[in-house]
């Protein structure tokens, strides 16, 4: 199944991110003029209370079921602080909020759990640059309209728009709630677009670059079994058609159909950027169905672990392979380095083959770990200007190599880098990093990009 993330590759800047990072950790400074205030925490670890009733407020738009299906308790359980820690984060990690508190409110033996919210802004263009292979020759440029939150509901619609390198144009939509009596999820996605080929091993055999139009769409049904556990079904068609052939068929078309089921558990705390828990996915898709005599499987497994060493101190790793067999695999979707998954030390060192494994590994310490922003600008609504600012400090290691499927496999064979690097958070919007990363004969990289590296 061809996504949308693996056509538009590279490196991605908003600069409205950027902008708001710099700022709003200027501010979070300044904090003895009043701009900004620490948050707080109303119980340690270790408390314990019984829950007579559960009180949500400053959700003005957002409708209390979203809230409530993040929790891990329900009125009557006993909970300790952890747990209340625990759900404080799941809520932020709905992307909805730029300050949550979960207070126990205590008369006699009656205890009220009050969570009170204060909601982001919901409606943002996100301008976005897309630089391949570090050369502006192939940057792509435009912008990522979000409406998020549509009607409450936690639904999300989502244009995105690029020019240059690879243009391309999708609308996705995106309900975690589509029947909430069944707890059923639902996704869809269309694009349209021309997108440079990514196979190195497709151009020496044709003699030289080629470009693919492309256009398709896939729908995801989801099934949350409890708040950790997740089954999804998906369907997906996909169009693809070089401007010559590839090697091994007669016509440059490609059409592709798909099928696919995938299974997650998710016990993470903040999953934009956790500190415990673990996260766990196996997906299967079967592509093709004989279709221009294609007919060819992948399956994709991912685990990652996260855990404190010392109450300021947090590792995680990660361990993640792809596996594409069967009849005439067309080039685009074969395993790739590179694009999606990176060795850092090697990011525009792309690798293919019918595998991938890698595995990776990171210790973080925070130099600013939690404080609540609320900055006033001109024109600019408070919504937009607060958030929960963090600044974590991290040591990286990244090994992997990609294979066919009747190669010998050789630890001679791995690739790795290693490095240290800056993560800024500026939640609900998003995660900015800066690291630099060595290969193995010591060349260094710098490498900047959105989102937390797993």
């Amino acid at each position: 199944m061809i996504r949308l993330e693996s056509i538009i590759t590279g490196l991605k800047i908003s600069f409205i991110e950027s902008v708001l990072v710099i700022l709003l950790v200027f501010v979070s400074q300044l904090s003895a003029s009043g701009f900004g205030e620490t948050d707080s925490v109303f119980y340690n670890n270790d408390d314990i209370f019984i829950v007579d009733s559960i009180k949500i407020s400053g959700n003005e738009k957002t409708e209390n079921h979203v809230i409530s299906r993040e929790l891990n308790f329900n009125i009557g359980d006993t909970v300790n602080g952890k747990m209340l820690n625990f759900c404080r984060e799941r809520i932020y990690s709905l992307g909805l909020f730029s300050n949550v508190k979960i207070i126990p409110q205590k008369a006699g033996d009656y205890t009220e759990i009050e969570i009170n919210l204060r909601e982001s802004w919901y409606i943002y263009p996100l301008p976005v640059l897309n630089i391949e292979n570090s050369s502006f020759k192939r940057a792509s440029y435009g912008f990522n309209l979000l409406i998020k939150n549509f009607r409450g509901k936690n639904e999300t619609i989502s244009t995105f728009i690029t020019f240059g390198y690879n243009p391309t144009v999708s609308l996705q939509y995106q309900v975690p709630l589509l029947f909430p009596d069944l707890d059923i999820s639902f996704l869809s996605r269309i694009f349209y677009g021309k997108a440079k080929n990514k196979s190195l091993k497709a151009e020496k055999i044709l003699g030289r670059e080629f470009n693919n139009k492309l256009y398709g769409g896939e729908i995801i049904l989801g099934k949350r079994l409890n708040i950790y556990n997740s089954v999804y079904a998906m369907a997906a068609y996909n169009y693809q058609e070089a401007d010559i052939p590839e090697d091994n068929f007669k016509n440059k078309i490609c059409r592709v159909p798909s099928l696919g089921v995938s299974y997650e558990l998710d016990t993470r705390d903040l999953k934009q950027f956790p500190a415990e828990g673990y996260f766990i996915t196996g997906q299967w898709l079967y592509n093709g169905f004989g279709i221009n005599n294609r007919k060819y499987s992948i399956i994709k497994a991912d685990y990652r672990e996260y855990r404190r060493i010392t109450e300021n101190l947090l590792t995680k790793w990660r361990l993640t392979g792809r596996h594409a067999f069967g009849k005439n695999i067309p080039a685009y979707d074969y395993s790739f380095f590179g694009y999606d998954e990176i060795v850092r030390g090697h990011k525009d060192d792309v690798r293919e083959g019918n595998n991938y494994l890698m595995a990776s590994f990171e210790v973080k310490y925070p130099v600013i770990e939690d404080w609540d922003v609320s900055v006033k600008l001109p024109l600019l609504p408070k919504s937009l200007t607060s958030a929960r600012v963090a600044i974590y400090i991290e040591t990286f290691g990244d090994t992997g190599l990609t294979f066919n499927n009747n190669d010998k496999v050789s630890l001679k064979q791995l690739y790795s880098g290693y490095g240290a690097g800056l993560t800024f958070l500026v939640l609900p919007y998003n995660v900015f990093r800066v690291a630099y990363a060595f290969n193995e004969y010591s060349k260094g990289e710098i490498i900047f990009a959105t989102g937390f590296s797993f």
